[in-house]
């Protein structure tokens, strides 16, 4: 039985795999490339007529999203543009007979659409605008109605790469950014087994630096578009499949917070900044012997650079007794080394990055380097792996 990784993005199609690990790996979406009227074809195999719903966000508007309707011809459609700052309860007072939704933007109207297709027990087919991947097959949505809330939400049927609308606005540097802040996602979960003694999944890994060397490529790559979102499909499907896939990008949601703009360029610098603070960590090697955060007045600080309540950031924190910190200082003595060349040769890999990410149409940005410091210093409240920031802050550094 072929493994997680070496398949194409059609190849993740349904996919279902018994993995080694213990748990079973599965998808139930169908994802289509090239034109959006080959997925209409598929979602007729599904539902030959009836009304839908074509939901898409207000960067797009209805011009941009004449080319689905057009491929829905079969069907009487429903058009509803959705701001990022509109409730979904609007959705709700759609006709009740509406079979199918199809949904056209990024994140924001993804959790949105695939929100009402679940509620409704409705086919759902999503025609991302992102190479992101955000908001496709995430197990729980992000959802406006009176506060922003979280929900349960199936996973798409028919995800449609279009080349022509899976354009990122015009600019990739958004997606390689999203893909590229993973990597330091395989060396977190290694970090974190060791220091917790609990187990990760080696294909989930492997996979993961799979999408990775993809996006590092992505300049070789045509289609550039298809490249991007299969490196962060799979870096979704491994978030989906173990928590701790999407639990390092703590430190870049906290800066893009703090910054409130320019969110996908403090992804990128912030994975830059976290990259020298890991190469240095592991080559000093340096921790107080006697040390005791602490962490009440830790987690009120981390308040501060979040948007997270104090009893959500309690949840999340992992404060250990001082025999688990002695057993930390002890288990990093003895792996720092090899944890080392991890780094390193991660460095060495991703060396053209500025470059790709510039031609990819990304932006200098120049930030208040106190302020990121500060950002870094909660990010231990902020996540619940132990790797990096933690172990800095368990040994007195941060």
């Amino acid at each position: 039985m072929q493994g997680l990784c070496g398949r194409t993005i059609e190849q993740f199609s349904k996919i279902s795999y018994n993995c080694d690990c213990g748990k079973y790996h599965s998808l139930k979406t169908d994802i289509v490339i090239r034109r959006i009227e080959n997925g209409a074809k598929k979602l007729k195999m599904l539902l030959p007529s009836g009304k839908i719903l074509v939901l898409v966000d207000e960067k797009y508007a209805l011009d941009n999203a004449k080319p689905i309707i057009d491929a829905m011809r079969d069907y009487q459609v429903i058009t509803y543009v959705l701001s990022n700052e509109e409730s979904v309860l609007g959705l709700f007072s759609l006709p009740e007979d509406i079979r199918a939704v199809v949904i056209h933007g990024g994140e924001t109207v993804m959790n949105a659409g695939r929100y009402f297709a679940s509620v409704r027990n409705i086919y759902c087919m999503a025609v991302p605008a992102m190479t992101t991947a955000k908001g496709l097959i995430n197990p729980m949505v992000k959802i406006k109605l009176q506060r922003e809330q979280s929900f349960p939400a199936s996973e798409p049927d028919i995800i449609v790469l279009d080349i022509e609308l899976l354009n990122d606005y015009g600019r990739f540097s958004e997606g390689f950014a999203t893909s590229i802040t993973k990597s330091l996602t395989v060396l977190d979960n290694k970090i974190n087994a060791i220091m917790t003694g609990k187990s990760y999944c080696k294909e989930l890994c492997d996979l993961a630096q799979e999408a990775i060397i993809i996006a590092s490529k992505v300049l070789d790559s045509e289609p550039k578009c298809i490249a991007l979102f299969e490196a962060n499909f799979k870096l979704a499907f491994c978030a989906r499949e173990d928590f701790y896939f999407g639990a390092e990008r703590a430190m870049a949601k906290s800066v893009a917070y703090t910054q409130k703009e320019n969110k996908n360029v403090c992804e990128f610098y912030s994975y830059k900044f976290l990259q020298n603070v890991y190469k240095l960590f592991f080559e000093e090697g340096l921790c107080l012997s006697e040390y005791t955060p602490n962490y009440v007045q830790r987690l009120a600080m981390a308040t501060k650079v979040s948007n997270k309540s104090l009893k959500s950031l309690f949840k999340l924190t992992n404060v250990p007794v001082n025999a688990e910190i002695t057993a930390r200082r002890e288990l990093f003595d003895k792996n720092k080394g090899w944890l080392l060349e991890e780094v390193n040769e991660m460095i060495k890999q991703q060396k053209n990055i500025d470059e790709i990410y510039y031609a990819l149409g990304g932006q200098k940005y120049i930030w208040d380097t106190e302020m990121v410091k500060r950002v870094f210093t909660s990010v231990p409240e902020l996540t619940p792996l132990v790797s990096v920031p933690t172990l800095m802050r368990d040994f007195g550094l941060i």
